[in-house]
């Protein structure tokens, strides 16, 4: 298959869990008094609650030093949710000076306590060597916890690791077991290196139809990759009939942005296809991707 891009996607440094609101409990149901009574007689759920009051401005006047407060009496008791809060807190240098190796204290407490989110968090941490020294094996130890628990990232980046053979063996089997679950959970470029597996046939039977389909899925949230791989599949009749209208539609959307990193790959194949069709063709073909831009929000 001609410029088909047949490389697996690095590990994904994304956050499971970025602030946006915390957990929900029963709590959240409790008058505002008694919730401060029970946080000062010790109640770590209510010290946890009363933090992210404070955080939000929930029925009290927001105060970020007072969020931080409960979350660290909550954390320093074993409050799992909270300990994980600290960590973001930390990591990013919410309302608090960056500090990794706070960041890294707290995610390893929620971690152990079983948290997929934190282990995931904690993972990312070794995987990067930030705010711990870099282990690869230790990344992969953490992430497979949390992918075990249906995690999606950590299955993705679980994936990569046996793909790569970064901190476990070299095992191409695993690596697909692994996007696949990451895949079926939306995770783009799980989606996208499961079609680059089943292209090549790593780990798994070769099937170009299955390639086409998880490439497709990709490409339809608009990963360039999957674009330009589904534009050459398209070409070529692998997997699919084959449809130099299509072709070119897809290398269109694939280098519909210059700082694409595939943008040279995808703008040769766009010239290519588009020698294989009319002038007329081309226009509508041209049409018809500028509409999928934005009526996808693409633009």
């Amino acid at each position: 298959m001609v410029k088909v891009i047949i490389i697996l996607i690095a590990v994904i440094g994304l956050c499971v869990g970025c602030r946006n609101t915390p957990e929900k409990t029963d709590y959240y149901g409790v008058n505002l008094e008694k919730l401060k009574t029970l946080a000062h007689r010790g109640d770590t759920e209510a010290q946890y609650v009363l933090g992210s009051y404070y955080y939000t401005g929930t029925e009290v006047d927001k105060s970020y030093d007072e969020a931080i407060k409960w979350y660290r009496v909550a954390a320093e008791k074993g409050h799992l949710k909270a300990q994980y809060e600290l960590g973001q807190m930390y990591d990013y240098g919410q309302v608090v000076d960056q500090d990794l190796q706070e960041a890294v204290k707290w995610f390893r407490l929620a971690a152990e306590q079983g948290n997929a989110s934190a282990q995931f968090s904690l993972g990312l941490k070794y995987y990067n060597g930030e705010g711990v020294a870099q282990d690869y094996q230790e990344a992969a130890k953490w992430y497979g916890r949390s992918a075990e628990q249906g995690n999606d990232l950590a299955q993705f980046n679980l994936g990569v690791m046996y793909a790569f053979g970064e901190g476990v063996t070299k095992n191409y089997p695993e690596a697909y077991k692994w996007y696949r679950l990451a895949a079926q959970q939306g995770v783009v470029a799980a989606q996208y290196n499961l079609g680059v597996v089943y292209a090549t046939g790593r780990g798994v039977a070769q099937n170009y139809e299955e390639a086409a389909k998880w490439y497709r899925l990709a490409a339809e949230q608009d990963y360039a990759k999957a674009q330009n791989n589904l534009a050459c599949m398209y070409h070529e009749g692998d997997g699919v009939p084959q449809n130099d209208e299509l072709a070119y539609f897809w290398a269109l959307l694939a280098c519909a942005r210059a700082e694409s990193d595939i943008y040279e790959s995808a703008s040769e194949n766009r010239d290519r296809y588009a020698k294989t069709l009319a002038r007329y063709q081309i226009i509508k073909v041209q049409k018809d991707a500028q509409g999928w831009m934005k009526k996808n929000g693409f633009e």
